[in-house]
């Protein structure tokens, strides 16, 4: 069954992708909801398991470890998976699961390239399980959260103006954004 978002979740998601530190009154003052709206529909779509976590993105370079991707081919993905659990691989950051012949890739991040060959033969050792390929990277260029096409919205509206709203909007009971007090004031002055 597909989720459903309505706009107040889809722009919740947008600003924590864009800050994933945002207050829930921040939050709450973007989305023009209350404080305790904003954190039942964070709280919402963290038990839908949306959002699965916020967390830091560390440069492991800087700590002078070693990050690869790990290209595996298992017969059977569900059970090399549980194996690879079992097996306590601390090290993995990332497991996904893909199509062709490598249908698993691993994310993970080590001490240095020996703890690497020998995270190798430990997943080598799984039955069914083989190791076709790794690759150290060597460096990041991008990493970020991707906000799917259909999650992107477009630019607010001055609801006085009709300009585009670059910021983050002045919000009038939940419903009417505005670029500036001036709109805002002369929106009421209307009214």
């Amino acid at each position: 069954m597909p989720l459903h978002l309505d706009d107040v979740d889809r722009r919740l998601l947008s600003l924590l992708i864009q800050d994933g530190r945002i207050s829930f009154r921040r939050l709450a003052r973007s989305l023009g909801v209350s404080t305790p709206t904003a954190k039942a529909r964070y709280d919402r779509l963290v038990r839908l398991g949306l959002i699965k976590g916020v967390s830091a993105l560390i440069d492991a370079s800087m700590l002078n470890c070693v990050s690869a991707l790990l290209y595996i081919k298992a017969m059977d993905v569900q059970g090399a998976v549980s194996r690879m659990r079992e097996v306590g691989m601390g090290e993995i950051g990332t497991i996904l699961l893909t199509s062709g012949d490598a249908n698993i890739v691993l994310r993970v991040t080590l001490d240095d390239v020996e703890s690497l060959e020998r995270l190798r033969e430990r997943l080598s050792s799984i039955p069914g399980l083989q190791v076709i390929s790794s690759q150290i990277i060597t460096r990041v260029i991008k990493e970020e959260q991707v906000i799917p096409s259909r999650l992107v919205l477009t630019r607010l509206e001055c609801d006085y103006c009709r300009g585009s709203i670059a910021g983050e909007p002045i919000v009038l009971e939940g419903r009417y954004h505005f670029c500036c007090t001036s709109c805002l004031r002369l929106f009421k002055e209307k009214v």
